[in-house]
């Protein structure tokens, strides 16, 4: 069985992350997720790579990737996402094995089922902003809502403003620190109220 995933480096982030913020300067509207000429993500060049997954549970797979198909270099600590139907599914690297010359085994820890483009901001300070992957908990692992984001201008334990597309923006904590490398950091949301 083959799927796509892309890896989600720090170079693509910072780039995406760039890009994201002058189409959001540039953009007239009080209401980005209106706008019908912002295709901020579909402008992006996606090559996504095949591999064939060996074991999946609901926390996790263990893909074969093979280096001669797949151009894309792999470390522990990288978030991955992963094409499943409709949605992307969001992991983190946590193993790698070196099968054959070309075949790596990859451990993958899931992270969230599905995903969705928002961002963070002060309260009463949407100027200060920082583009994020919202990440809602996994219910059979009693895991928390949490949000990826590459940004150092949000800590652990400030309020903030989540905006998601179509719902009215709530306030939340950045809860506790989960993941953090130099691609992204992946905080805990502390909000009852977010999967409204």
């Amino acid at each position: 069985m083959y799927f796509s995933y892309s890896i989600i480096g720090k170079l693509q982030l910072r780039e995406e992350q760039s890009r994201i913020d002058q189409a959001l300067k540039n953009s007239q509207s009080k209401n980005i997720w209106a706008n019908p000429e912002n295709k901020l993500l579909q402008d992006r060049p996606d090559n996504p790579d095949k591999f064939n997954i060996i074991d999946s549970s609901i926390k996790g797979y263990k893909i074969i990737s093979d280096t001669k198909v797949n151009q894309s270099t792999v470390q522990i600590g990288d978030i991955i996402a992963i094409a499943n139907n409709n949605t992307q599914e969001i992991g983190i690297i946590c193993r790698i094995s070196q099968l054959t010359g070309h075949k790596l085994e990859l451990g993958i820890k899931l992270l969230a089922l599905e995903s969705e483009l928002s961002y963070i901001s002060l309260p009463n300070h949407d100027s200060i902003y920082a583009w994020a992957i919202f990440l809602p908990g996994i219910k059979a692992l009693d895991s928390a809502d949490s949000l990826l984001f590459n940004d150092s201008k949000f800590q652990p334990s400030e309020f903030v403003n989540l905006h998601r597309a179509n719902i009215e923006p709530v306030a939340c904590r950045l809860n506790k620190l989960l993941h953090l490398s130099s691609a992204a950091t992946h905080i805990e949301l502390f909000n009852s109220k977010v999967m409204q």
